[in-house]
């Protein structure tokens, strides 16, 4: 898939500040590592802590999700993708 430049920019609009791009991306950053570090835990703890450990990563997706639920629905319709062929992903690399 290839993201546009103009979908980017369009993108960019759906922030309502700087500020508010500061902070969706420092609260998305803080989720990713959240994410990241349970995946590694889940590999570490037993079958059935696993489990746990696993709706914990769903629960913190769904809060965020939550607390940017407009955002996130404007950044959903707002955002243009183009399917790229073999060929064209071979001119890309």
């Amino acid at each position: 898939m290839l993201v546009t430049t103009e979908s980017m920019g369009e993108l960019g609009k759906c922030f309502s500040s700087p500020e508010e791009i500061v902070t969706f991306l420092s609260q998305m950053g803080q989720l990713a590592k959240e994410i990241t570090f349970a995946a590694e835990m889940r590999n570490k703890v037993s079958e059935k802590d696993a489990v746990y450990v696993s709706l914990r990563q769903v629960c913190l997706f769904t809060l965020f999700c939550r607390e940017h639920v407009e955002l996130v629905q404007q950044l959903i319709n707002t955002v243009k993708i183009q399917e790229v062929t073999d060929e064209e992903l071979k001119d890309f690399q």
